[in-house]
């Protein structure tokens, strides 16, 4: 194969994943509202706008990046919540491509695009996934560190390799700018795991080039993000509240993590399923990449096989919208079981080539497999911290084991890997399209319920249900009526998009008074706040205190939690409140109340 032939058919692999991305997420970007989640909000964007700094002036359990993507994006293209969707989709499709790019250097470029495709579908079946993401923002940078450190594995010339290992270095330092869980992973596990490739592989002095240029790569966006917060009083409040406040929100001890896990996947009969699918799949196919062989390239046959995953791929989608408009109740296991499986694979895989590694077994390709065994591994394990199972896991593993059966020498494999890859797609575009955002106890009604067009230029260029137009029209309507731009207004539980769409301000610390986000010491003294301010405008709905108790089970060990002082203000407050209008809150018989100040 020529070079220019290779980059031929390379494009043309790219341009499959691409095309493929944005057409999956036209189909629902713009079909829910994401009432219950503050990412694609734009509020992270507007709080930086209006002089406000995280940490200082509100509370955040994630470093600033994503707040500082956002406010770019908001300052560039305005306020309007379709503004942040559409950044999110172009950086999936961005996400997409890198993986596939690091793919391609291994696989064929056929597998490698199927890879890609099936990964970075499936890693949006989250149902709490409102497109704009931190977690496929972090996601991004540690593929991409992962690519760098792909190339710096070869050290093909010295200049080349200088050159990855110092965008290795700013990719690493990126992603833990982004999320620290994931971003610690990467920025420990990937330089250690090349300095001890290298080292064997190579020499000492080639290891050392490679640490001396990942660290200065890496020092040049910490440094600079420091330096930010520093000069804005903000540097020590944020170490405290990404290392100290906030991981106190999900557990108490290291262990309530461990039983959330085995608590969640035990209750939830969809994940148990999922769970044991994907243990007896493990047992029975994982030995098959212990011993990678890295096959020819063949460009006719790739360019055959790319046409084949073209069609595969828009006929396995097509038919989940087909099967969804249709009716048909969604496929959830094995969805579960991707990820489950995800998780194991990578981590049997980085444990048995670190094993290999330490007694001098690994060849050059499977120095390979160990690095994409490794980060795919962090990426499922360190977000699985933040919930036990969830689709965001799967990406890049997921890629990576799809790449990798489809370039196995058996046929029995590869057919195998191609109708799990069909199912797999057609599966998650059934439970997406009818499940396209939730949080929480709130879900939002299915895709083809999404007929009315929203006034409010805030949600411009939405298609929604009529009944979701109604309230969150009628509740702008009455904000505006009943209050000033100097006014707070109050929801709770946390729902930023009135925030987003009344351009009201809240009263407390923080905005986000999420269980699983907030600590019970700023619950507490926000509590007080609330009822100080006595806001112009509250937005409630009550959830059940069987419901209450079932988060404190899970995140509070069954303890009381800080939730319910918030609840016990609002309550106080509600009662000298003129009750303006009540909504059904969707898909659920709970009603959502907004009370206006006498």
């Amino acid at each position: 194969m020529t070079e220019k032939t290779r980059w031929q058919v390379v494009a043309t692999g790219a341009g499959i994943v691409v095309v493929t991305t944005f057409g999956f997420f036209l189909l629902f970007f713009n079909r829910f509202a994401g009432v219950r989640t503050i990412n694609g909000s734009g509020l992270a964007g507007s709080f930086i706008l209006s002089g406000r700094i995280p940490y200082r002036d509100g509370f955040a359990a994630t470093p600033p990046l994503f707040a500082l993507e956002n406010a770019l994006s908001t300052w560039l293209f305005g306020t309007a919540l379709i503004v942040q969707r559409i950044v999110g989709v172009f950086e999936r499709a961005l996400l997409a491509t890198v993986l596939y790019l690091w793919l391609s250097r291994l696989f064929r470029i056929s597998s490698a695009t199927l890879g890609a495709i099936v990964a970075i579908v499936v890693s949006a079946g989250d149902i709490t996934d409102p497109i704009s993401s931190y977690n496929h923002d972090t996601i991004l940078w540690a593929i991409a560190a992962g690519l760098f450190a792909s190339i710096c594995l070869e050290w093909m010339s010295n200049r080349t390799a200088s050159w990855a290992s110092f965008l290795c270095g700013i990719s690493a330092s990126l992603c833990l700018c982004d999320k620290q869980t994931i971003g610690l992973g990467i920025t420990v596990g990937v330089p250690v795991l090349v300095a001890a490739s290298l080292w064997r592989s190579r020499d000492f002095r080639v290891a050392g080039r490679f640490v001396a240029w990942f660290c200065t790569g890496w020092v040049i966006p910490i440094a600079t993000l420091s330096y930010w917060l520093y000069s804005h009083g903000a540097l020590g409040l944020c170490v405290r509240q990404l290392f100290l406040d906030g991981p106190s929100a999900k557990a108490g001890a290291p262990t309530d993590f461990v039983m959330r896990w085995i608590m969640v996947t035990y209750r939830t009969p969809y994940l148990r399923a999922g769970f044991i699918i994907a243990a007896i799949l493990l047992i029975l196919v994982v030995n098959r990449l212990f011993y990678p062989v890295r096959l020819p390239k063949d460009p006719g046959r790739d360019f055959r096989a790319l046409v084949f995953v073209a069609g595969l791929s828009v006929v396995s989608i097509g038919l989940g919208v087909g099967a969804a408009y249709a009716g048909l109740t969604p496929w959830a296991v094995v969805v579960k079981a991707s990820i489950y499986f995800t998780l194991m694979a990578c981590g049997i895989l980085a444990a048995v080539f670190s094993l290999g590694f330490l007694f001098g077994k690994l060849n050059d390709f499977q120095r390979q497999f160990w690095l994409l065994g490794a980060v795919g591994f962090v990426c499922a394990f360190m977000l699985s911290l933040s919930w036990p199972a969830f689709e965001a896991m799967v990406i890049p593993g997921l890629g990576f084991l799809v790449a990798a059966f489809l370039d196995s020498p058996s046929r029995r494999a590869r057919a195998a890997c191609y109708l799990a890859s069909g199912v797999l797609l057609f599966s998650l575009v059934v439970w997406k399209l009818c499940n396209p955002f939730g949080f929480a106890d709130w879900s939002e009604p299915p895709v083809m319920a999404a007929n009315t067009t929203p006034s409010l230029p805030e949600l411009w260029g939405f298609r929604l249900p009529q009944p979701e137009v109604a309230m969150l029209e009628g509740a702008a309507r009455i904000i505006r009526e009943h209050s000033t731009a100097q006014d707070t207004i109050f929801t709770y539980p946390s729902m930023p998009i009135f925030y987003a769409i009344s351009h009201r301000w809240w009263p407390g610390y923080t905005e986000d008074h999420n269980i699983d986000a907030c600590p019970d010491n700023i619950a507490q003294a926000d509590a007080a706040r609330i009822l100080q301010a006595k806001p112009a405008v509250i937005i409630y709905y009550r959830q059940t205190p069987e419901y209450l108790k079932s988060e404190e089970a899970l995140w509070r060990d069954g303890k009381r939690s800080g939730q319910r002082d918030i609840i016990a203000a609002v309550e106080k407050l509600v009662r000298g409140y003129k009750l303006a209008a009540s909504y059904d809150v969707p898909t659920t018989k709970l009603k959502l109340d907004v009370y206006v100040r006498h």
